[in-house]
C-alpha cells in the first residue's frame, strides 16, 4: 500500500480532496460573476471540506446502526440485570424458608424433649400429657 488509495480512508480523502477543489472552483467562480455584492458575507465560510452525499449518507447508516446496536446492548444488558436481580431474589426466599423449617422443626425437638424430660418417655412417644383421656 505505497499510495494509500487502495485503502477505503485513501478513496475517502481522495474524494474529499475532489470535492473540495470543485467547491473552491465554485467559490472563484461566484466571486468572479457579476451580481449583487455586499461587503461581508451572509454566512461565514470555513474550509471545511466538502464530501459526497453518498459518502455521508454511509456515514449516517452506519452511526445509525452503531447506535442501533448500543441501544439494543444497554436493554439486553437491562434485562440481564433484571433476571439476576429476580433470581437473586427468589434464592434469598428460598434461604429464609428454609431456615424457618429448620427453626420449627429444632423447636419442635425442643418441645418433644422437654416433654420427655418432664413426664417421661411413655408421654413424649404417645403424645399424651398429664391432661390426657
Amino acid at each position: 500500500m505505497a499510495e494509500g488509495t487502495t485503502t477505503l480512508k485513501g478513496l475517502r480523502a481522495q474524494m474529499a480532496a475532489a470535492a473540495q477543489a470543485q467547491a473552491e472552483e465554485r467559490r472563484s467562480l461566484a466571486d468572479n460573476s457579476p451580481g449583487p455584492t455586499t461587503n461581508a458575507p451572509a454566512k461565514p465560510q470555513g474550509n471545511r471540506p466538502v464530501i459526497d452525499g453518498a459518502a455521508l449518507r454511509i456515514d449516517d447508516r452506519l452511526r445509525v446502526a452503531k447506535e442501533r446496536r448500543e441501544e439494543a446492548e444497554k436493554q439486553q444488558a437491562l434485562r440481564d440485570s433484571h433476571i439476576m436481580d429476580r433470581e437473586r431474589k427468589a434464592k434469598m426466599q428460598v434461604e429464609r424458608q428454609v431456615e424457618e423449617r429448620q427453626k420449627k422443626l429444632d423447636e419442635q425437638k425442643e418441645r418433644r424433649s422437654r416433654k420427655i424430660g418432664c413426664g417421661g418417655e411413655e408421654e413424649a412417644e404417645t403424645g399424651r400429657g398429664k391432661g390426657a383421656l
